[in-house]
């Protein structure tokens, strides 16, 4: 299970739940993945699942104590074929990480090499944060026949949740609970963020981005709010322990783009025109806000929205600041990767600078009221980033507002009707300026 935010120094980070329990807080609503494949790997076509080798072939001597030491699991690597439906959908193949982790490492391969995950599948799917599996009941609730883990967890740059590291599952509340129960990262966006350091990873994805966005892929049905149920049967056919380094696929792994947008991003300025009962303000009726959403285009012909945002607009914020009304968009699946970087490197700064100040106010040599405006200053600081250069995702505006930003010429302007299902705040005035 996922577990709360340390710090809010992350800009919309979605919070989604990782445990062997298989339950947690809402998780990020899955989206339809691209159909593209890394270069230099194309996507299999169906063909025949070829039947688990049973016992033939195995290594043993994993277990702890065992004739293999830790110093010689790095000579090994993870292959893995996946089935869909009965179809099978190729292999992946992992490095894994013994110096890091020694211990997940060998119990990793020791179960991979008895044998355990053949047959098993993955119970989860979020197509932009993971895919979970390796339960033995098929739901989220099973373990392994050889106990829990220690945490080895970590928050080296190198050892980062992104997009096809394996990570172990584990109940929130208790960091030495993992068992048996992966998840593979089929994203690397801020949803993965806030799992560094709370969760072991111990290898990554050498050769199979294909199979990896195949299974992301699988449609799924909601449970308890989390929509994450595979529609259809995704199974680990067969695992096995293969000696020597993985083989490498991919120049650079990386989840392939989707199909580019017609406009991938726009810049709007807005100006709301509430209807309603809205906080701190008086009751405005549908008919009473349309009249003044007018008013105010007429008035944008003449001078400039921004500035008449700052004077009317009902959006929190922006009579104080004007650049609350401008609006960075993305259209639907389309991602600012270095924006997410960027926010990245500054959150951990800046939760950096307030843990030092916290530990010289423990040692007496920060007062209180200094931590405290320190404290106030990062928050700023974040803030002022984020207004200057934060891209928003189209799908948190309302619909009617989000597809006539993006319908706009550059400077074409547009006034959103009121709509208690697509738009449901009041009349927006939009005017494109990039």
């Amino acid at each position: 299970m996922m577990p709360s935010m340390r710090m809010v120094f992350v800009a919309s980070a979605l919070v989604a739940a990782l445990g062997s329990c298989g339950e947690g807080p809402e998780a990020p609503q899955a989206l339809e993945a691209a159909s593209s494949s890394a270069e230099g790997e194309g996507l299999l076509g169906p063909r025949p699942v070829v039947a688990p080798t049973g016992t033939q072939g195995r290594i043993s001597g994993f277990a702890p104590g065992g004739p293999i030491p830790d110093e010689a699991l790095a000579d090994y690597h993870i292959r893995m074929e996946v089935a869909i439906a009965g179809t099978s959908v190729g292999t992946m193949e992992f490095d894994l990480w013994p110096e890091e982790a020694p211990v997940t490492v060998r119990n990793f391969l020791r179960l991979v090499d008895e044998g355990f995950y053949d047959g098993l599948g993955f119970h989860r799917v979020l197509r932009e944060f993971m895919v979970q599996g390796g339960c033995p009941k098929g739901d989220g609730t099973g373990n392994s026949p050889h106990g829990t883990l220690p945490a080895e967890f970590s928050t080296a740059p190198e050892r980062d949740h992104r997009y096809g590291v394996l990570s172990m599952a584990r109940m929130g509340g208790d960091p030495d609970s993992a068992s048996c129960q992966f998840f593979l990262c089929c994203d690397d966006g801020p949803a993965l963020w806030n799992l560094d350091g709370e969760y072991t990873t111990f290898g990554r994805l050498s050769r199979g981005v294909s199979t990896l966005e195949a299974i992301a892929s699988v449609p799924v049905s909601s449970r308890r709010g989390e929509p994450s149920v595979p529609g259809v049967e995704i199974e680990i056919v067969d695992a096995e322990v293969v000696r020597g380094p993985a083989p490498k696929g991919e120049a650079e792994l990386r989840r392939p783009g989707r199909v580019e947008a017609a406009v991938p991003r726009v810049v709007v300025h807005s100006l709301l025109v509430a209807c309603g009962t809205t906080p701190g303000r008086s009751p405005r009726t549908p008919e009473e806000a349309a009249a003044r959403a007018a008013e105010l285009l007429a008035r944008a012909e003449g001078e400039a929205l921004l500035t008449l945002a700052q004077e009317a607009s009902d959006e929190p914020g922006v009579r104080e600041d004007p650049r609350y009304a401008v609006w960075r968009l993305l259209a639907e699946g389309v991602r600012d990767r270095e924006g997410d970087l960027e926010v990245r490197a500054l959150s951990r700064r800046l939760q950096g600078e307030l843990q030092d100040a916290a530990n010289r106010m423990g040692k007496g040599e920060l007062t209180r009221q200094d931590y405290i405006a320190l404290s106030r200053r990062l928050q700023r600081e974040q803030s002022e980033f984020l207004l200057e250069h934060r891209w928003r995702s189209s799908s948190e505006l309302a619909p009617a507002v989000s597809e006539a930003a993006f319908a706009l010429e550059v400077g074409e302007r547009v006034v959103v009707p009121y709509d208690p299902a697509r738009s449901p705040r009041g009349y927006t005035v939009l005017e494109r300026v990039e």
